[in-house]
């Protein structure tokens, strides 16, 4: 099934998919933890959107529940869906920088701002939409995620979410850092373009 959002002239808009198609998806090919994080961020996400007075909580609840629909697949049944090399390079988050392409043609979904949040959930990006910050937020913050300083950025990400943003790709970066891990370079851009934002703030 398929809705639609509409203008205020009650023009049809944009076209997205019923979030129980990707509810019912994800029940059935993630793992019992993994389905029941991505309904905590589901949680997490609207309680955060309704906050900050996020009008279209359809794209938010849609984001939140495929954030991870390829957390647990294997990129080789996926085949020109994903690119190998991203897999390859990243394999703790091609999941991620592969799922619009594979929501387009699973789901038919083409709006962009949902595409956008889950593709940069794990990685960020600078100049992202709100329904991309609070994605990658509330997937940090859920109440389970066992996270150094989860309940304080959780605070400020009622607050400020470009500050929590700040602060998740800076903690997110030294933990990869400490750990030799390879840091994509979006996961840089968003952290300098959000650290210059949070200096200005300041300023």
């Amino acid at each position: 099934m398929r809705k639609y959002c509409y203008s205020k002239n009650g023009r049809r808009k944009v076209q997205i998919n019923n979030e129980q198609d990707i509810r019912t998806y994800i029940k059935n090919t993630l793992s019992k933890s993994r389905y029941e994080h991505s309904c905590r961020v589901y949680k997490s996400a609207i309680e955060l959107a309704n906050h900050h007075n996020i009008k279209d909580l359809a794209e938010v609840k849609i984001a939140a529940l495929a954030h991870d629909i390829l957390k647990e697949t294997s990129p080789k049944t996926l085949g020109e869906n994903i690119n190998l090399e991203t897999y390859e390079h990243y394999p703790k988050i091609w999941h991620a920088l592969s799922a619009d392409i594979f929501l387009k043609k699973k789901f038919n979904i083409k709006n962009e701002k949902i595409l956008k949040a889950i593709k940069y959930h794990t990685t960020g990006n600078e100049k992202m939409n709100t329904i991309g910050k609070i994605i990658y937020i509330a997937d940090y913050i859920e109440e389970k995620r066992k996270i150094k300083f989860r309940k304080t950025i959780e605070k400020l990400s009622y607050k400020n979410l470009n500050t929590a943003m700040y602060l998740i790709s800076k903690i997110q970066i030294h933990t990869l850092k400490r750990k030799n891990k390879k840091i994509h370079p979006l996961s840089i851009k968003c952290q300098q373009y959000y650290r210059k934002l949070y200096k200005k703030n300041k300023a």
